[in-house]
Order: structure tokens, then sequence, then C-alpha cells
């Protein structure tokens, strides 16, 4: 059986009296690539922000892994494991890969660290999935492609469960 990781149930979004998402329902497995067009950007912001962070409804249900996350009739705190890479990047340039993978992700407890380790790891991971990443150059001066892979890492590594690339061409 596959499992669920987004689901919208006839979620509607109202700003100042105006529906932005309307009776939306969605599906998204585990696995799933799926894209999306937009005839225009009214309520894309907010759909991401309603996946990203669980924003008040006006109606409907939003599950996340299996679990409610948010529904109409109370208010959710909140945030759901849910990566969005865009154009602007979120990486620090004069960083190596391995300090924006592992270090500026959150959740690092140490004061002192090694750089040796840290491309011990990054070596691990990329032997892993095959590919090949400098671990001593800085994140600005890689390829295009090398950083949205660096980028894909990052999410990954600091547990996203759902990764929305958002208009990167």
């Amino acid at each position: 059986m596959r499992r669920e990781l987004l689901r919208l149930d006839r979620v509607t979004v109202m700003r100042e009296g105006v529906p932005l998402l309307d009776s939306l329902s969605m599906h998204l497995f585990a696995g799933e690539i799926v894209g999306l067009i937009p005839l225009n950007a009214q309520g894309l912001e907010e759909l991401l922000e309603l996946i990203g962070r669980n924003v008040p409804l006006h109606y409907g249900y939003v599950w996340f892994d299996e679990r409610p996350v948010n529904d109409y009739r109370r208010e959710h705190a909140g945030v759901n494991q849910v990566a969005v890479l865009e154009k602007r990047s979120r990486l620090i340039g004069a960083m190596n890969a391995p300090e924006n993978i592992f270090v500026v992700r959150g959740g690092m407890r140490k004061y002192l660290i090694d750089d040796r380790t840290l491309a011990d790891q990054l070596s691990r991971l990329c032997a892993e999935l095959g590919i090949e990443i400098p671990a001593e150059t800085p994140v600005e001066k890689l390829p295009l492609f090398i950083r949205w892979t660096v980028e894909l890492l990052r999410a990954v590594v600091a547990g996203a469960k759902l990764v929305i690339v958002r208009d990167i061409g």
C-alpha cells in the first residue's frame, strides 16, 4: 500500500473576503513526482504557505505524513517537514558544501567542527548516490547543477519529507 504524504481535502483559504484557494483537493504519495502548472499566481503563495506552515483555513482539512495537521475548526501551530527549492538559493556562498549541508541546518550541537569529519560524511553520502561533490570548494564557485544538488541534499539531511521545486527554470 502506498504511503500518503500530503492530502488537501476541500481546502478553502480566504484573505480579506477573497477566496484564494477554493475547494482544493489534492493527494500526494511518497515517491511520486507531481507537476503543477498554475494559470496565474493567484493563490500559489498561499498554497505553499499552507503546505509548509498550516495557515488558518476557511474550510477544509490537511493531512501530512498520514496525520491530520490542519482543519478549519481550530488553529494549528507548527510546520511540516517541507523544503522549497527556488531560484534564490538558500545556501551560504562562502561556505563549502559539507558546511552548508550538515552545519547550517539547525540541530547541530557541536561547538568545534572537524572539517575532515564533515568531508567524510559528504563523501559517504555521495558514494551512496553515485555523485561527486568537491568538499573544499566554496558553494558560490560550484556549477549551478551541483549547487542545486547541494540544496537538495541539505533538505533531505534536514529531514524534509516533501521537496517542492518552484520555478527554477
